[in-house]
């Protein structure tokens, strides 16, 4: 990751990814299932990782979600597609009627509060020591990060 990139020019390696892996699969006809299975599977692992460091863009999240979602519903003619339920009922828990792909935006914040709480219940680790002294002074939950905080 290079120094003095915006955050989607520094992180629009996940969503090329994503597209790379979209892009192979179109040439395959697969039934909705299929689809679902790998878009859960393989496609929400992608960024798992980086966004467990670090707080994507809310416009590249939107992003990688529309290109899923323009995956499912297409059905490998040219023709246009038509999205019938909107992307907040493809997340929706199955049991609500969903299909049960995952909100990128929430799992971000989740991931991210994961590793909050690992410094905070196992404060003597090497790299819970050096962000508490470097960001997490006194009340660090009460203030708004600066300007100048890092991405992490």
């Amino acid at each position: 990751m290079a120094i003095g990139k915006s955050k989607n020019q520094a992180f629009g390696y996940v969503k090329s990814k994503i597209s790379n892996k979209l892009q192979g699969w179109k040439q395959k006809l697969l039934s909705s299932g299929g689809k679902g299975v790998l878009i859960k599977v393989v496609i929400m692992a992608i960024p798992n990782y980086t966004m467990s460091c670090f707080k994507l863009p809310k416009s590249l999240c939107k992003d990688i979600s529309s290109r899923i979602a323009k995956y499912w519903w297409e059905n490998g003619e040219k023709e246009n597609k038509v999205y019938w339920p909107t992307w907040k009922k493809l997340i929706e828990v199955k049991g609500k009627g969903g299909i049960g792909f995952r909100d990128l935006e929430a799992l971000n914040i989740a991931l991210l509060a994961k590793q909050i709480w690992r410094f905070i219940i196992a404060p003597n680790l090497l790299v819970s020591k050096v962000i508490k002294s470097k960001y997490m002074r006194d009340h660090w939950m009460d203030k708004k990060p600066p300007n100048s905080a890092s991405w992490t």
